[in-house]
């Protein structure tokens, strides 16, 4: 949880209530969600000790604005390939890869985890490979992302 009054300051927080009723607003469905999060205190702490320096009194107050971002799931050192160069046809997905001799080919791939640019590739891949974009001109080469990828409610 990040605190516009507080730059440089990320809280742990954890989710205690999430409404079973959605609003929608603008054609944008909503939940409302309560956080916890930890003693302010404890993090002032830790920030004075890693500064060795005295830290202002901060105090959070009502109204103030803060970006929640909710993990859902984390996974690291993975091999990601842009959402856009993966397609689906029945039950089957796969990508075009460029082979060395400069052949594209359809290559059958297991994917896991995604987020709204990237998605994990688990197998039918290996890392440097290059993947064709669907524009036929883009090539991306396969590289294991090493802090990984979060999906979130949607942060990194």
């Amino acid at each position: 949880m990040e605190v516009d009054a507080l730059p440089g300051v990320n809280l742990l927080a954890k989710v205690t209530h999430i409404s079973p009723t959605a609003t929608i607003e603008s054609g944008v469905v909503n939940y409302k969600v309560k956080v916890e999060i930890e003693s302010l205190e404890a993090v002032m702490q830790e920030r004075q000790q890693a500064k060795q320096e005295e830290t202002e009194d901060y105090q959070l107050k009502e109204g103030l604005t803060v970006t929640v971002s909710i993990m859902v799931e984390e996974r690291n050192d993975v091999l990601l390939v842009p959402n856009a160069a993966i397609s689906t046809q029945g039950w089957e997905t796969y990508v075009e890869v460029m082979t060395p001799d400069g052949v594209i080919e359809q290559r059958s791939i297991t994917t896991g985890i995604s987020d709204w640019q990237y998605t994990e590739v688990t197998e039918g891949l290996s890392e440097g490979e290059k993947v064709v974009m669907p524009q036929g001109t883009a090539t991306t080469t396969t590289t294991p992302e090493p802090g990984g990828i979060m999906i979130p409610g949607m942060g990194r």
